[in-house]
């Protein structure tokens, strides 16, 4: 079944404080990510056969988000702010909870989420003619990516 994704919200953690504070990034119109993958490791030896492998370490990727740039928000000012800074934030991805967006299986009446750790690696400004000023953002992700529903 497919998934919707109107009313997606992708927040930035605060860094401090128990609980975590988060701050939803405004004014977002798309994400692409979670793209990661597992280096492939040659184990062939003299012995074998044939090629014989395995896998390394899974690398999770990265998030991109496509943004009208707003510089009064308060989501894009702490992403801007913790790419300066260069430290690292946890993050989330809260997908709309309903029929069409509960994986096989999962009885599940909240949102998905998707958390993880990552720094903010680029802002990147696009302005043209005719046209209102937009951004993206890209969060490079260091460690797992966790999934539950509620």
């Amino acid at each position: 079944m497919s998934i919707k994704v109107q009313s997606t919200v992708f927040s930035i953690g605060s860094g401090t404080g128990s609980p975590e504070t988060f701050s939803a990034v405004g004014e977002v119109t798309g994400f692409q990510g979670l793209d990661g993958s597992a280096k492939v490791l040659d184990v062939t030896t003299l012995d074998s056969t044939a090629m014989e492998k395995t896998v390394g370490l899974m690398e999770t990727g990265k998030v991109t988000l496509d943004l009208n740039c707003n510089f009064g928000d308060a989501g894009q000012t702490a992403m801007r702010t913790a790419m300066a800074a260069g430290a690292k934030r946890n993050f989330k991805l809260a997908i709309p909870a309903g029929p069409a967006g509960i994986p096989a299986g999962v009885s599940a009446s909240g949102p998905t989420v998707i958390t993880f750790a990552g720094y903010v690696v680029a802002f990147k400004l696009s302005g043209q003619r005719d046209a209102i000023l937009t951004a993206q953002a890209v969060v490079e992700i260091t460690g797992a990516a966790t999934i539950t529903t509620s």
